[in-house]
């Protein structure tokens, strides 16, 4: 565990060793104490065998689900549309539900080809010392390592070794690079739930733990896995402590992903699971309605559902062409959808799914 170092003044030489080391210990052994304070009774351990995010239960239901609905169905056919025209992510899904050659053969080509590209420009950047664009520009996107969970049965032994030997590299690469360099609060946060979906996906108990608990090293909580963030970084118990639409848009849907992926690969609930000092996922979402004002009367449905916002980014206008985050609204956005980051309601029903009985 890499430990904060004791910000001490100069002082007597003869005793500045001395005083560092034990300084350095008492840290390492608060850090220690949090570490297990930070979730430590909700270690995640596989409840099922590959695919660890479509456990028996949830294919059933999901089966289930298409035989009663209309709606579901004709959802599901255009995602086998997609996926017969070579679209990965939607053949993934086809083949966990459903099998079929085609589809592993869609999820085989295109991880082994993106595998061979990034293999190269990690290597180049392990070299140079980590954090190079390279391999910083995908780290939003877990749709390729969530696809691999999917069509693992389908897959030879020597192609779930190369797939897997390079996003061990990657998550590694991610977790050394943080503890050399830094960036916002919510910048940060979604290299460690990317490091955690990883870890989810190829059952990597290391990436999982540093996703989740690593305590932020020499930057501290602020900039560290999940739970010590909770702890750090909400005021209130349920205020992200920055700009407001900064964890609208990095934040939040990590943390609902990583909720629902907590849920499917060990069954343990993750949203309401409160860290040492009661933070939690839940809260993170009552804190984003709690700034709702009341309905606006916009003529979209029943009208708009505007959030309260301060800070960088929330007083533009809905057609700025700097940041293009003007507002973020709980749902009904009153111009044209083309943007999901400017409204959350995918994270409200996420949060109605975690929560409801199957």
């Amino acid at each position: 565990m890499t430990t904060r170092k004791p910000s001490l003044e100069p002082m007597d030489r003869g005793n500045f060793t001395k005083a560092g080391i034990n300084v350095a210990g008492r840290v390492f052994n608060l850090l220690v104490v949090l570490a297990n304070l930070w979730g430590g009774h909700l270690a995640a351990a596989p409840a099922h065998p590959h695919p660890y995010l479509m456990p028996p239960a949830e294919k059933q239901r999901l089966l289930e689900r298409l035989r009663s609905s209309e709606t579901a169905r004709k959802e599901y056919e255009a995602i086998k549309a997609r996926a017969n025209q070579g679209k990965f992510a939607d053949a993934a899904l086809v083949f966990a539900l459903e099998g079929g050659q085609k589809s592993s053969d869609t999820v085989r080509g295109h991880l082994l080809e993106l595998v061979r590209y990034r293999s190269q420009h990690l290597a180049e950047d392990i070299a140079a010392g980590g954090h190079r664009e390279g391999n910083m520009d995908f780290y939003w996107d877990t749709a390729d390592i969530r696809a691999y969970d999917l069509v693992y049965p389908a897959l030879a032994p020597e192609e779930r070794e190369t797939i897997e030997t390079f996003y061990r590299k990657l998550g590694r690469y991610w977790k050394d690079s943080l503890g050399r360099w830094t960036t916002t609060p919510n910048l940060v946060f979604p290299i460690h739930y990317h490091g955690a979906v990883i870890g989810f996906c190829l059952n990597d108990e290391e990436l999982i733990e540093w996703g989740l608990r690593d305590p932020g090293g020499k930057f501290g909580p602020t900039r560290g896995g999940l739970f010590p963030v909770l702890d750090a970084m909400l005021r209130d118990g349920a205020i992200w402590d920055e700009a407001t639409i900064y964890a609208a848009v990095n934040v939040l849907q990590p943390m609902m992903q990583l909720a629902i992926l907590h849920r499917l690969y060990d069954g343990k609930d993750l949203f309401t699971f409160e860290s040492a000092r009661g933070g939690s996922i839940k809260k993170v979402v009552d804190g984003y309605i709690a700034l709702t004002y009341p309905r606006e009367r916009t003529g979209v449905g029943p009208g708009s559902f505007h959030i309260a916002t301060y800070g960088d980014g929330s007083t533009e206008n809905p057609y700025s062409t700097h940041h293009n985050t003007d507002a973020i609204y709980l749902g009904n956005l009153p111009w044209v959808r083309g943007d999901y980051r400017h409204e959350i309601v995918d994270s409200i029903e996420q949060a109605y799914y975690v929560r409801c009985d199957h």
